[in-house]
């Protein structure tokens, strides 16, 4: 059983990084282009505006989270702690992640308004993005006050390999179907 739930994993992991479609002629930048821009940005290091807050994809093992941190923080200000990290890795249930990101950027950066966080920028990879989105749309309690949000292979319109992932039925994975209540309401929102 451990196995299949590994190989679950994996699939569920890979399936949100493969992108199988048209290239979007508004990204026309070569890889060449990319890596010069990471140099730049690498050797020209610049305080950030506000704290940046990065949420992990579905039960993502929190080494992905403090990488993608480190890499970030690495092309931005060089300040880790200028970073939120939301690991999702034992938490099964998307309205629960976005109280617990409410949570963590309300205990590094106290906000005195009651209906909502200071203002942050987000990097939200897969299930991350949805995270973030239902956060900041929050009609109980306090909101996520997003300035940028950054979503990076998020299901906005539901997750093929949601459907497929019979075996790990979590609320999260429901969530993900496509035309699921809940991205009808997020949608909605």
């Amino acid at each position: 059983m451990r196995s299949v739930l590994l190989t679950m994993m994996c699939v569920l992991i890979s399936g949100c990084h493969v992108y199988q479609g048209p290239v979007n002629p508004s990204f026309s930048i070569t890889e060449a282009d990319a890596m010069a821009d990471e140099r730049r940005m690498r050797a020209d290091l610049k305080p950030l505006d506000r704290p940046v807050v990065v949420i992990g994809a579905y039960r993502s093992p929190d080494l992905i989270i403090d990488a993608m941190t480190i890499t970030l923080s690495r092309m931005t200000s060089g300040e880790r702690d200028d970073f939120i990290r939301v690991p999702t890795w034992f938490e099964g249930d998307i309205e629960d992640l976005a109280a617990l990101t409410i949570e963590k950027v309300e205990r590094a950066h106290p906000s005195a308004n009651e209906a909502e966080t200071v203002e942050v920028d987000v990097v939200g990879e897969s299930m991350g993005g949805l995270v973030a989105r239902y956060a900041a749309d929050r009609i109980e309690g306090r909101r996520l006050k997003i300035r940028r949000l950054i979503t990076l292979a998020t299901p906005h319109r539901g997750a093929v390999m949601a459907e497929r992932a019979s075996l790990i039925e979590d609320r999260a994975i429901v969530d993900m179907y496509r035309r699921s209540l809940f991205l009808t309401k997020l949608d909605e929102a």
